[in-house]
């Protein structure tokens, strides 16, 4: 139950983040630090306060999908090539 709560409080600063702008004091660069990990993209520097936190599916690779994805799409052709031939 903790789990399930705590991904919700996860999800809901996800959209806080999204929102979320810092100016760096070093170059006056504005940016959210949702899409840049946290950090000023031209020098490293991290806002104060604030958490990174990575999206669900950030470990997630999408080569392993695509991968299953051939395979199950394999797999059905075979099974129809064979009930095609085996009906004719």
């Amino acid at each position: 139950m903790s789990t399930l709560i705590a991904g919700l409080r996860a999800l809901r600063q996800r959209r806080l983040d999204q929102r979320a702008r810092a100016v760096c004091p070093a170059d006056s660069w504005a940016f959210t630090p949702l899409y840049t990990g946290g950090q000023c993209p031209l020098c490293g520097w991290t806002p104060e306060g604030y958490s990174h936190t990575p999206p669900p599916l950030t470990r997630y690779e999408r080569y392993w999908g695509a991968m299953a994805a051939i395979v199950a799409v394999s797999v059905l052709m075979f099974v129809v090539v064979v009930v095609a031939a085996t009906r004719g």
